[in-house]
Order: C-alpha cells, then structure tokens, then sequence
C-alpha cells in the first residue's frame, strides 16, 4: 500500500486531477483534519491517455449527470500532493515511529519507573516487528470480512480507520490531550490508522 497522494475538493463535493496510468487507485474522502470520512471499497485502473469521471458513490446506475458544469472542472486539473515520508510505500517505521520518538517514548519506554508506562512505543526490534507496532496493534480497528468488522454492504461514513480505532480516543483522554500533538503528526497517525 501507497499514499499517491492528495488533491483538493470543491464545495460542490467535485475534484479533478491527473492520476498515474496501471496503478490501482482507491480513493478516501477525508475531512480537514486528514481523518477518513468515507471509502471506497474497490480500486480504479486507468490506461495511459484513459480520462475517467463518475457522477457519485451513491448515484443509481440509471441516474444522468446534472448539466451543471462542477466546479472543480471549470481549472486545470490538480496534480497530485504526496504524503509525508513513509507513505509511497507505507511504512510504519518511517511514518509512524517518528511521530512516537517525538511525543511518546519519553513515558511509553517499557520501563517500570515511576511516571512511566510499561507500554512499550520504542524502534526496538521484537520477534515479529518492533515493540511499538506489536504494541500499538490492539489500539487499532482490524478491518477484515465478516458481520463483526466490515458489513458487506457498504462503508458507513465515521466508521473507518481512525474512528474505529482506540488509539485516536487514547490521544484525546485527559491524560494524553495535553501532549498537544501538532497537527502534521497527528496526521501521520490518521494515515497510517
């Protein structure tokens, strides 16, 4: 997995943007804070010189596009924006781990002192990975088939990654929310969840 990367939405919900040709495209709506609000549950393969346009997730297949022209087609198209570093290919020790050294390490080292969290967030290797992956794992919302995580259906707008995921209430609660993550950090963790 990838972050190609980000381009802008207008208010009328339209985009437009170049996209590299034979590589799977799989698009997710976030909010302006970079936190999923909807996905799309297949990808989207273009061949070079192929233009693509869609008039909605939601629209029935026998619904015409409005005449309206959208706003996003009246400019040039957006070019992609890329992620931080760690996102082309996703990497947890690139992405995420630095974001950890920076705000976490310092009282998530492991150690059984005295204001300190024998919750591990440290780089060091362990048998499948590193501490702080095999650690953080049950903060995150596993997303697999079956009536206990995915519904078949559909995606439901707030029910995805970060969400879900305990990690995101944990930075909130009284006692992390005063670490005042800066938003390109909190972003990484989003991203990654």
């Amino acid at each position: 997995r990838m972050l190609l990367g980000s381009v802008p939405v207008e208010a009328d919900g339209s985009a437009y943007f170049r996209a590299p040709a034979r590589k799977p495209l799989y698009f997710q709506a976030v909010d302006e804070h970079g936190r999923a609000v909807q996905t799309m549950r297949s990808v989207t393969y273009l061949q070079p010189g192929e233009r693509r346009s869609c008039i909605g997730c939601h629209e029935g297949p026998g619904v015409t596009p409005t005449t309206e022209v959208p706003l996003a087609a009246r400019r040039a198209p957006s070019l992609l924006r890329p992620g931080p570093d760690g996102t082309m290919p996703l990497s947890f020790p690139r992405l995420v781990q630095p974001v950890l050294e920076r705000h976490c390490v310092r009282c998530h080292d492991g150690s059984a002192s005295a204001g300190k969290s024998q919750l591990a967030l440290t780089a060091e290797a362990s048998e499948t990975f590193t501490r702080s992956y095999d650690n953080l794992k049950k903060f995150v919302r596993w997303h697999e088939w079956g009536g206990a995580s995915i519904s078949q259906i559909a995606t439901r707008p707030g029910h995805c990654g970060a969400d879900e995921s305990p990690l995101m209430r944990t930075l909130d609660d009284a006692t992390h929310a005063a670490l005042k993550l800066p938003d390109g950090d909190r972003r990484r963790l989003l991203l990654w969840l």
